[in-house]
C-alpha cells in the first residue's frame, strides 16, 4: 500500500525539521494486509527530490488517532 504525502512535503519548510505522523490505520484502510508487511517504510518520487530522514518509528500513539489519513497513492495516478 502506498500513501501520497506530496502536499505534506511541498508544505515543508526547507532547512527545518518536522514530524510526519501516519496512523497505521491509514495503511490498513488501503486494503493492505498488515501481517504481510515486509518493508514498513519507503519513499518513492517521480522527479528530483531530496530530504534527510533522521528516524522512523512505528508507535501506538494517541496523536495518530487525531491525524487525518493521506490519500492512497493509487487514487492520484
Amino acid at each position: 500500500a502506498m500513501l501520497d504525502v506530496t502536499n505534506t512535503f511541498r508544505a515543508a519548510r526547507i532547512g527545518e525539521w518536522a514530524d510526519l505522523v501516519i496512523p497505521v490505520s491509514c495503511v490498513a484502510a488501503t486494503g493492505a494486509d498488515l501481517s504481510k508487511v515486509e518493508i514498513p517504510f519507503a519513499v518513492e518520487a517521480s522527479g528530483e527530490f531530496g530530504m534527510t530522514i533522521a528516524e522512523v518509528q512505528v508507535l501506538s500513539d494517541a496523536r495518530a488517532a487525531r491525524t487525518p489519513c493521506p490519500l492512497p497513492a493509487d487514487s492520484i495516478r
